[in-house]
Order: C-alpha cells, then sequence, then structure tokens
C-alpha cells in the first residue's frame, strides 16, 4: 500500500477521530465530525465568518442579449450588499447596517435551458482574459459570474479599504482574514444567481485560482449550496497538505500573506507539526460533492503530489457517503496524469504557475462526466 505508506510519512492529523478521543463509526457521527473540522479550520486558519444577515440587491448597468456571435446573454450587474449583525438584531440596541457594493460580468449562453454556472474570483473583471475561454466555456454549455476579488477586501496587510469591513469578534486571534472575506463575497454572488432564472441551480460550481483557487475551496467548503469547487493552482492553504511541503509551506504563507488567516494561523510559524488540521480536513469537509484540483507540474507554489495525497487521505469520508473520493492506482502521480472517475477529481499538466486553456477544458469535462 504505498499510497497509505506515504500519506503516514506525512503524519497527518486522523479525520475520523473527535476532540475527546472517541471515533467516527457512522455517517451520522461524520457529520458531528465535520462541524468540528470547520470549527477548527476557522479557529487555526482563515478565521471565523461573521454572523450576518445579508441581503442582496442587484442593478443591471449593461446588458446585451446577442454577445459572443449571438451565442449567450452578457449582463453586467452592480450588486448592493446590506447585512446587519445578527447579534445585533438579536438585541434592542440599534443595528448598524453596513453595505458593500461591487460590479460582476454575468455571461449565460442560450439555448442550453436551465445553464449551469461557474462562480470565478477574478484578479480583474477583463471578460476574456487570457486565464478566461470565455467562448469555449460558452460554447460548452456554461454559463460564468466573475467579480474582482479586491472588491471585497483589499489583497494587502493593513486597513481593509473597500468592501467589507465587519469583524464581529472582538480580537485579532480567530477573526477572519481576507480569504474568508472573498468567500464571503462568493456567496454574495451565490445569493443573485439563485433568483436568476435562465440558470440551474444545482449546479453552480465555485472556482479561482492561486489565493483565490484557496477561496474557492474555502468558499465551497462554508457554503454548502455550490455544488462543487474547482482550486485551480491553489497549493498551501487550499488542497495541498501543509506536512511535508517543502515548496511553499506553512512558513512561507505566514512569512509574505499573514493577512489572508486569522491570527492564530500564526503560531504555526516553524510548528508545522503542531497544526491541528491538515489540507484533508478541507478536502473532506466538502464531501459528499465533488471537487476538481487543476496542478501545474513545475509550479513552484503546489506540491502536486500534496494536493493527491490530501484527496486520498480524504476519500475515506466520500466513501461513507456511498460515493468514491479519489480514483487512483497504488502509486504516486506521473508528471502528467488526470483523475476523473471518483468525487474527488484531479489533473496534473506540464508548465509553472498559471491558468491554462487546459485546465478550464479539464474542469468542464469533468463536471460533464459527474453532472456537477
Amino acid at each position: 500500500m504505498l499510497l497509505q505508506e506515504e500519506i503516514k510519512k506525512r503524519n497527518l492529523p486522523d479525520l475520523f477521530t473527535f476532540r475527546n478521543g472517541n471515533k467516527v463509526v457512522s455517517l451520522e457521527d461524520w457529520q458531528k465530525r465535520r462541524c468540528e473540522i470547520m470549527d477548527i479550520l476557522a479557529h487555526a486558519c482563515y478565521g471565523y465568518i461573521p454572523n450576518l444577515a445579508p441581503v442582496v440587491e442587484a442593478e443591471v448597468i449593461a446588458e446585451n442579449n446577442d454577445d459572443i456571435c449571438g451565442k449567450a446573454i452578457y449582463r453586467k450587474v452592480m450588486l448592493h450588499i446590506r447585512h446587519t449583525p445578527i447579534r445585533a438584531l438579536a438585541s434592542d440596541a440599534a443595528a448598524a447596517e453596513d453595505c458593500v457594493s461591487f460590479p460582476i460580468n454575468i455571461t449565460i449562453p442560450k439555448n442550453v435551458g436551465k445553464a449551469p454556472m461557474f462562480v470565478t474570483l477574478s484578479f480583474s473583471l477583463l471578460a476574456g482574459s487570457e486565464f478566461l475561454p470565455l467562448e469555449e466555456i460558452i460554447d460548452n454549455g456554461y454559463g460564468i459570474v466573475s467579480f474582482c476579488y479586491q472588491d471585497i477586501a483589499f489583497d494587502r496587510l493593513g486597513p481593509a479599504g473597500r468592501g467589507i469591513n465587519y469583524n464581529e469578534r472582538e480580537n485579532e486571534t480567530d477573526s477572519w482574514g481576507t480569504i474568508g472575506k472573498w468567500a464571503w463575497g462568493a456567496s454574495r454572488v451565490l445569493d443573485y444567481l439563485l433568483a436568476v432564472d435562465e440558470i440551474d441551480k444545482d449546479r453552480i460550481a465555485v472556482t479561482g485560482a492561486s489565493r483565490l483557487g484557496k477561496t474557492a475551496l474555502w468558499a465551497a467548503a462554508s457554503d454548502n449550496r455550490f455544488s462543487m469547487a474547482v482550486p485551480m493552482i491553489d497549493g498551501t492553504g487550499g488542497a495541498s497538505l501543509y506536512r511535508g511541503n517543502v515548496l511553499y509551506g506553512v512558513d512561507r504563507l505566514i512569512d509574505h500573506y499573514p493577512y489572508w488567516f486569522c491570527g492564530n494561523f500564526q503560531k504555526y510559524l516553524g510548528k508545522v507539526e503542531q497544526l491541528p488540521f491538515d489540507a484533508h480536513f478541507l478536502v473532506a469537509a466538502m464531501a459528499p460533492r465533488p471537487v476538481y484540483i487543476c496542478c501545474g507540474n513545475e509550479d513552484q507554489y503546489t506540491d502536486e503530489v500534496g494536493e493527491f495525497l490530501a484527496c486520498i487521505a480524504a476519500s475515506p469520508v466520500y466513501e461513507l457517503f456511498g460515493k468514491k473520493g479519489m480514483v487512483a492506482e497504488d502509486s504516486l502521480p506521473a508528471e502528467e496524469a488526470a483523475y476523473i472517475e471518483g468525487s474527488l477529481g484531479m489533473h496534473i499538466r506540464k508548465g509553472p504557475h498559471y491558468v491554462s486553456r487546459h485546465d478550464w477544458l479539464g474542469a468542464i469535462g469533468y463536471r460533464n462526466l459527474h453532472k456537477v
């Protein structure tokens, strides 16, 4: 059992052991253990997403019913998100309501009935950039909505700037980092999509690349209305194991991007073995919904073997649901490989840290196969 030996070498925390030492022996047990795991991930890594009562208002500011040579409907929509702390709503004190507004681009194929969608966290709002083969996505029958992540919170250390500034918790140790804020923004886009007639509401996936791939996975784990997650080149902080990662481990994340995570995460600088979780916790929290991971074999930020092993380690959780997790031979992945049969899918392609047409077509092919 080569793969099990490789996982054993990483000394991963056990998915099936409760904090009190009891073991998960049933699906009902797992549901309780999942709540523990989400709490561990929030407390030690991503921070807690505040309890808010968001109300989404949509304002269409541009529309083209014959976009992409007449094959699609395009809308530019301004979302206005009003949110009030639930804590304040439950008290007699007046609740200070806040508002976040940001634009989204939405493109929906025509003549396909209800369109399955990708919610894409983007580095810009430029449709059809090199990171987004828009016409091929539409030609394959998928719609896509994109928004700029920095409209939710600035990608920098210091004041949040525009977007969501609310922190429910009164300390810096487990208040949400920017990944949590960006994930919250993805859920607000989903709120809007669930009211759009042309969309298949049961097939809305969330995706992003690099730091936004990490965000996509946390967003889907935190919001089970997403049908699946498609993290692309997400690396450490996403689906890549922390333990045994010699490419871009926890220390480099904390040194370079501490604000992506909560303050508690910094306790593990130089102490990766003390992490109360590893990436297989986050992958397993998605069960039974699918995850499809896109990696490059020359990516200096991503340990593709670590991502593969995280999926192998999380697979027993999917089996509790009667699903297949990662379907693979008992060997480490080749430099180019694809695993598409199970609910945990993945491909490794040639190349460094970028998103390619290959990645998008791989994700589309996987969704076609599994109808998610």
